[in-house]
């Protein structure tokens, strides 16, 4: 028996009364192919943009499986292969869906966070400043920052190796997530300094969150080191000024405080 190829015979059926084979593998195909160029654009387009193209591709997908669906055999095992065709696709599409957001988190993790404290970075915590400051010309509500670091830090170093310092600095960070409200952001400046960043808060209000930490550290046991100390500079963002300013009163409050003796807050 001899078989031919007749196109003439398959557009028309495609066409006219779309013959269900043809009409799955082309579909299928296409959305295949969909997938595939939505996990390049990941990489390659804006998050806006990415979102775009994901609900395009998700609205294009159930089209083009609906109407797959109307030419489906009625009933039968003959409709088995046509569904597991459509579950096969969509399977693939959500699982890169939970794939891509999987990197998304992690990559926003890596981009805003401290790799040795676990606490924000000082590029987010930038991004947060800026924040507050449109926030309390918005509302105008006061916002306070606090910079603290470890007293005599070095001597650790010296002692007990970097890697000991290493430790104390993601305990003292860890303590701290741990003891400040959930609407406040810890992050590390930079070194053994750490950036408090309180919103809608007053000096009244930052003056006792900051002693709160500095007798909560002064308290508690930091392995080898045993007890530290940690001096705060404490001040408050005042509307109309610019953040450079408010972040170098915060800084002479901090040096004012190491200079009357340490393991004090000074606000200023």
């Amino acid at each position: 028996m001899v078989y031919r190829y007749r196109t003439n015979y398959d557009l028309r059926c495609l066409t006219t009364s779309p013959d269900p084979r043809l009409l799955s593998d082309a579909t299928n195909g296409l959305s295949m192919w969909m997938i595939a160029v939505l996990g390049i654009a990941y990489f390659t387009l804006p998050p806006a943009q990415i979102m775009v193209l994901i609900s395009f591709v998700t609205v294009s997908m159930l089209v083009m499986a609906i109407t797959n669906f109307f030419y489906i055999p009625a009933g039968g095992i003959e409709t088995i292969p046509y569904v597991f065709r459509w579950l096969n696709s969509m399977g693939i599409f959500i699982a890169l869906a939970y794939i891509f957001r999987g990197i998304g988190i992690r990559q926003k993790e890596q981009a805003f966070t401290d790799a040795l404290t676990g606490v924000l970075n000082r590029f987010a915590l930038h991004q947060i400043l800026d924040q507050e400051m449109e926030r309390s010309a918005r509302f105008h509500q006061p916002f306070s920052v606090a910079l603290f670091d470890m007293d005599h830090f070095k001597n650790i170093n010296d002692t007990y190796g970097h890697l000991e310092g290493d430790a104390v600095l993601a305990a003292l960070s860890k303590l701290i997530r741990k003891n400040i409200r959930t609407v406040d952001y810890v992050g590390r400046w930079g070194g053994e300094e750490f950036l408090l960043v309180m919103p809608e808060t007053d000096k009244n209000a930052a003056r006792y969150i900051a002693e709160r930490l500095r007798r909560q550290i002064s308290e508690n046991n930091f392995g080898k080191a045993n007890k530290i100390t940690a001096s705060f500079g404490v001040t408050t963002y005042e509307l109309g000024q610019s953040l450079e300013k408010t972040l170098f009163r915060m800084d002479n409050a901090l040096y004012q405080a190491k200079e009357k003796g340490r393991d004090l807050v000074v606000v200023l």
